[in-house]
């Protein structure tokens, strides 16, 4: 179903006949924020690798199973995180539409996220622009069309969602009676079992639309058997995903200092004297440093990363010896913060030298 009017929008490369359009907010934005976009980027080449469509090339629009692990992706990297608006949106004669659909504005991810379902449902129930609906109306709208098209787009079953609200004038979203209570749809503790997809029949409103349902059935068994063959296997990659993020921001923090550090360090390797090595090892295998002899005419930063607390770096630098020639070398360090370093870090592993061809 949508709800009376379309609005026509620009073609996208999504296969699956209805989902999701995210619209960001002006300063929280892949374009504003790196650890956003390295978050996008991640899931491409990481999570959903399987995908057919990559989620950078189609934003603002999703599938719903890319919606879900952006937006838990988001959960774990960020305390609380905005967006303008999100919403469902719909094929029609190949275009883009989303007039009559719900949507949610603003929509917050905050640490209790479990789900995009939820907010659109709260959404419908009490924002004015669905309020000439009748309650029948907008449970069928999800029961009968939005449910099902979600279900087959992560491969879990309808007792794995949240229920609709009970027309008690609560509204309140409850769990389903099976399986919910443990059940979050992309969750760093709890898995739930797959189960095998059952067939759908059609409801009216697919009928009523045309939306070519058995298309889509065998689009969502697809994605189910490759693209979701495991979840556990989905949530181990989005842990990795934020560990990535979290690295990555510690480097872009401490760059200048690790450079700092490196520069103090080469010319004292260089010295020829083992003594002017003192304050830059610890006293683990680092101590057997030698002391190399040479001029060090230029030092390039090739690169830097952290795992564990290491910092691991790769220089390379031009060496002169005395006699006109000079050598290229590509130093890599391992070396940890120490607050009581001089220099505010000391090496752990002895310095690998390597001729740079």
């Amino acid at each position: 179903m949508a709800f009376p009017t379309f609005g026509k929008k620009k073609e996208v490369a999504i296969p699956d006949d209805c989902f999701v359009e995210i619209v960001w907010n002006d300063n929280q934005n892949p374009n504003k924020l790196d650890n956003l976009k390295a978050i996008i980027d991640a899931i491409d080449q990481e999570v959903l690798v399987e995908s057919p469509t990559m989620l950078a090339d189609t934003l603002p629009y999703a599938t719903f199973i890319q919606a879900e692990v952006l937006f838990t992706s988001i959960k774990q990297s960020f305390d609380s995180f905005q967006l303008k608006k999100v919403g469902i949106c719909r094929r029609d004669n190949g275009k883009i539409v989303d007039d009559g659909e719900v949507y949610a504005s603003p929509f917050v991810i905050s640490q209790d996220y479990q789900d995009l379902l939820r907010p659109l449902m709260h959404a419908i129930l009490y924002d004015d622009a669905f309020k000439m609906f009748t309650y029948a109306e907008k449970r069928d709208y999800f029961t009968d069309d939005i449910f099902p098209f979600y279900t087959r787009s992560l491969g879990v079953s309808s007792t794995q969602i949240p229920q609709f609200p009970a027309d008690d004038g609560s509204h309140k979203v409850e769990d389903s009676s099976e399986g919910m209570q443990d059940y979050q749809v992309i969750d760093d503790e709890s898995v739930p079992k797959i189960t095998n997809q059952t067939s759908i029949e059609p409801s009216k409103w697919q009928t009523k639309l045309t939306y070519g349902f058995g298309a889509v059935a065998v689009l969502g068994l697809v994605l189910s058997t490759v693209a979701l063959s495991s979840l556990k296997d989905k949530n181990e990659k989005i842990n990795y995903l934020h560990s990535q993020v979290s690295q990555l921001e510690t480097v872009q923090k401490n760059e200048g200092k690790v450079d700092l550090f490196v520069r103090y360090l080469l010319p004292n390797l260089y010295s020829g004297d083992k003594k002017n090595l003192k304050d830059f090892l610890d006293s683990g295998n680092s101590k057997y440093t030698k002391a190399e002899t040479g001029s060090i005419l230029s030092v390039i930063q090739e690169s830097v990363s952290v795992e564990d607390n290491v910092y691991h770096a790769t220089y390379v630098v031009a060496i002169s010896n005395g006699d006109d020639k000079t050598q290229s070398k590509r130093i890599e360090l391992e070396f940890k913060a120490d607050k009581k370093a001089r220099f505010g870090f000391k090496l752990t592993e002895e310095p690998v030298i390597k001729d740079f061809e």
